[in-house]
């Protein structure tokens, strides 16, 4: 009678341990695999090199030429390595505004313009290319007879000429584009002048919110 208890109770025991170690190890797959989804998307985001010098400019946005009043030397935003921040005098009623952002601000500015819109991967050649040929097709899909909707640039006359800095990961690239914004309205097709125009509304949301009374963290995120 012993003899079968124990022999029970064995075999009782070693089916409880075969669970326990069955749900042991599905626990275990599944906490590796979450540590693995997350390992993977904190990795989406690469953290940008900063120039070393930290007076260095990191990302700098100006308009020149068009109808401002403002056309002194000072550049609307300029972001240095160290994260001191100046806005020209267009964004505070005539005067220069010094700020500060953190290096988190930093890198999300970065990583919108850079990994979310291609700033380095900007090429003016290409998009005269683009407009060229969306020029020649839209004469070509018309009817003879028909009204065209041909746009007023460019070059569009009386508009600024915008111009973007950013240097980070040991490279620095420059754009500079005449009528940016009448550019992206004509022509919504071509995703580089969208993405330009894009970082040039997020600098200025960030020039604006310098400025204003309460500075929140929005427009770099």
């Amino acid at each position: 009678m012993d003899f079968f208890v124990k022999r029970s109770m064995k075999k009782s025991f070693r089916m409880r341990r075969g669970f326990l170690l069955l749900t042991v190890g599905a626990f275990l797959s599944l906490s590796f695999f979450h540590m693995s989804v997350l390992a993977k998307c904190r990795s989406d985001r690469v953290i940008h090199t900063l120039p070393s010098d930290s007076g260095a400019i990191v990302i700098q946005w100006q308009t020149i030429g068009g109808l401002s009043i403002y056309n002194d030397r000072t550049a609307d935003l300029t972001i240095y390595a160290d994260g001191k921040t100046i806005v020209g005098a267009r964004f505070s009623q005539g005067k220069i505004v010094e700020s500060r952002l953190t290096p988190k601000q930093i890198q999300h500015l970065l990583w919108f313009a850079i990994d979310d819109n291609d700033f380095f991967g900007f090429d003016a050649r290409a998009v005269e290319e683009a407009v060229n040929t969306a020029l020649e097709k839209r004469r070509a899909t018309s009817q003879e007879g028909d009204v065209i909707a041909v746009p007023l640039g460019p070059p569009y006359i009386d508009a600024g000429t915008t111009i973007i800095l950013i240097a980070a990961d040991n490279k620095q690239h420059e754009v500079r584009y005449q009528g940016l914004y009448f550019a992206a309205q004509d022509f919504p097709t071509i995703e580089a002048l969208q993405q330009l125009r894009a970082i040039e509304q997020k600098l200025l949301s960030v020039a604006k919110e310098i400025t204003s009374p309460t500075l929140t963290e929005e427009s770099y995120n």
